[in-house]
């Protein structure tokens, strides 16, 4: 596929409380810098991929809610607002 024919990445939003404090990214910064890598890799192939990401990476729960699995020991629930 051209460049100009692909689509534009997604945009990854994580939640924030009416303080503006982020539980995952609070989650993010303490885990180790191995595994901070990890969770960047996982969010980088997220954001150029989106839902059609598909097994092992990502799967889906139900209606537009989708589990990114980082390995089998953890993994983050997201919504797809397209």
């Amino acid at each position: 596929m051209p460049m100009s024919d692909q689509p534009p990445p997604w945009r990854i939003v994580f939640y924030e409380d009416n303080r503006g404090r982020s539980p995952i990214t609070d989650y993010l910064n303490a885990l180790p810098v191995a595994e901070q890598a990890a969770a960047d890799e996982a969010f980088r192939l997220l954001r150029e991929f989106g839902v059609s990401l598909g097994m092992p990476h990502a799967r889906h729960v139900s209606g537009k809610l989708w589990e990114l699995r980082r390995r089998p020991q953890r993994s983050w629930l997201a919504q797809s607002v397209a």
